[in-house]
């Protein structure tokens, strides 16, 4: 049985930063969908593969959302039959367009 893998010094502090950086981003793109300046539709079909977006958990997307709280976003979830756990990257495209479907942005 092996134990966590030896890294070093440098490439913690880097795997560290990049952490912080992608959860900033992650933050800034709950606080567009926020304040409406980022629409839900334009959340999911983000192009980039290494968008923050896409490391987002779909709850937690949802719940950004001005008009949508915890417990609605969970139903939403559950009615289309996304796992709680899943993020955005995760989404097939019919669970997208269901989802922007629902929600009307």
């Amino acid at each position: 049985m092996s134990g966590p893998p030896v890294i070093s010094g440098a490439e913690r502090e880097a795997t560290i930063e990049r952490a912080i950086t992608i959860r900033g981003e992650m933050d800034a793109v709950r606080a567009k969908l926020a304040n409406g300046s980022l629409g839900l539709a334009e959340a999911l079909n983000a192009t980039d593969p290494g968008a923050a977006v896409n490391r987002l958990y779909v709850v937690k997307l949802l719940e950004s959302l001005p008009q949508i709280g915890k417990v609605p976003a969970r139903r939403l979830m559950s009615e289309i039959g996304i796992a709680e756990k899943c993020r955005v990257e995760d989404l097939d495209s019919s669970q997208r367009i269901l989802l922007i479907a629902k929600i009307g942005q």
